[in-house]
């Protein structure tokens, strides 16, 4: 599983139409993110039409980097306007939006995108490991 895994990137990572489309991707997610009112569910089903007329493989990519770089992009409000864009940037803006209002908006944003970056790439690691033994125990 772990060798799919790194084929798989290393197949996205050195074709220049999915690394594109991924970076299109994370534009869209974040500024769609960055609404409030629009969540990360919200962001995915306004672009999934996009991806209609895309290969599988493609249109996952794309959707996926969409959907994690909405889930960041709902801190950026919530840090600078003290309105979160999404849900789970909540508690965001409690320490994010007095860090802004003392000129420390670029800190609070940079510790959003690493903690948000860290969290996903955790996220991701645990469902490999685990989802062989969800899969035997069903």
């Amino acid at each position: 599983m772990i060798e799919l895994f790194f084929s798989s990137l290393q197949n996205i990572i050195t074709n220049p139409f999915l690394c594109s489309l991924a970076l299109i991707g994370v534009f869209f997610g974040t500024l769609m993110g960055a609404i409030p009112g629009i969540s990360s569910t919200m962001t995915l089903a306004i672009l999934l039409p996009v991806s209609f007329h895309m290969e599988p493989e493609t249109a996952m990519i794309f959707l996926m980097a969409v959907f994690s770089s909405s889930v960041f992009g709902g801190s950026i409000s919530a840090i600078l306007m003290n309105i979160p864009g999404t849900p789970g940037a909540i508690v965001t803006q409690i320490d994010g939006y007095p860090m802004a209002k003392k000129g420390e908006g670029g800190f609070a944003l940079t510790y959003a995108l690493i903690s948000s970056t860290l969290g996903g790439l955790v996220g991701l690691i645990l469902l490999m490991l685990l989802s062989p033994i969800v899969i035997k125990a069903s």
